[in-house]
């Protein structure tokens, strides 16, 4: 286990404790890394929040948001993996399939809403339907108590080459900007702490396919750093 802190939330922690104890609710949500390794050296498709948002004004993040009642319940055309489903349901609190599908669906669903891209596949009969089965895990994070916002947040990748259209066909205008960029160019932008820790993360996955995601949370007054299981 390992503990991480930056001065960022160290002011934070001492804002939180001038104004006494708080309880926030928790959301559950879901973020998709888009990786197009096309190019050459891979990209990560990211937007920028607008101004007049209240929560991360004009920071950079991946495309995605809280999971909804009917992201549970919606078709799709493959399953999220087992391999997904299994280190969710081993880790406290502990992720149901039902729910880990939801945040698997509020993913892709957030893409396109987002960014206008498709991360579905074709089925034998009907339209084309979320491609859950595209997903990997790169890691978990709840957001600290001392926080007026939290999430209990999934963070998924997919191969940009799974897109039903590589081109992008829409998008709600939640974010202001949508591009392309390089991993140094990505750490490079305005980020929130927690995409930043993320990007790292992403980074050490292209190089070893293999390694378990992590585990991102404030326990016992540390931010700590765990794997989840492979």
């Amino acid at each position: 286990m390992k503990t991480v802190f930056d001065p960022e939330e160290a002011a934070a922690l001492a804002e939180a404790r001038a104004d006494g104890p708080r309880r926030v609710a928790i959301r559950r949500a879901a973020t998709l890394i888009l990786v197009d390794r096309s190019t050459g050296e891979p990209q990560v498709l990211m937007g920028r929040r607008g101004a007049g948002h209240v929560f991360m004004p004009n920071k950079w993040v991946f495309p995605g948001g809280r999971a909804e009642r009917g992201d549970a319940f919606a078709p799709s055309a493959t399953d999220i993996s087992p391999q997904v489903a299994a280190a969710l349901s081993q880790e406290t609190p502990r992720t149901s399939p039902r729910m880990a599908r939801a945040l698997g669906m509020a993913a892709i669903r957030e893409l396109k809403e987002e960014a206008g891209l498709h991360l579905e596949a074709k089925t034998r009969e009907g339209p084309p339907l979320p491609d859950l089965a595209a997903l990997e895990l790169v890691g978990r994070a709840i957001t600290p108590p001392y926080r007026p916002k939290r999430f209990d947040a999934l963070f998924f990748c997919a191969d940009a080459a799974r897109l039903l259209h590589p081109e992008r066909r829409g998008g709600d205008g939640e974010l202001d900007e949508i591009a392309w960029f390089t991993l140094p160019e990505a750490l490079e932008l305005d980020l929130p702490n927690v995409t930043q820790f993320v990007l790292k993360e992403l980074e050490h996955r292209l190089v070893e396919p293999g390694r378990p995601p992590v585990y991102l949370r404030y326990l016992r007054r540390r931010h700590t750093v765990t794997d989840l299981p492979a």
